[in-house]
């Protein structure tokens, strides 16, 4: 016999949000987001659509960071992270 140990779901400590509230164009965005763990998986998308945007994963504390540089009105928009199949939006 072997000893299994069932790794315990991925949940959300604090979901996304912004390190600005009211972003003008130009500025710097980070949007993060903190899950229980370190995830296998993280997929992001802006308004349902998958998109490719400069990001960290600290593995540490497993916090995820978006980064959006010289925002600009385009940028406007839901953005969604979804981690091992658990999802928060912003």
């Amino acid at each position: 016999t072997e000893l299994k140990v069932k790794e315990k779901a991925l949940t959300i400590l604090k979901p996304l949000t912004s390190n600005k509230d009211k972003p003008m164009e130009g500025d710097d965005v980070e949007l993060s987001c903190q899950f229980s763990r370190k995830p296998k998986t993280i997929e992001v998308f802006k308004d349902g659509k998958p998109v490719d945007l400069d990001r960290d994963l600290n593995e540490l504390n497993a916090t995820f960071t978006i980064r959006l540089p010289k925002t600009k009105p385009t940028d406007k928009g839901k953005y969604t992270v979804v981690a091992d199949g658990v999802e928060t939006s912003y």
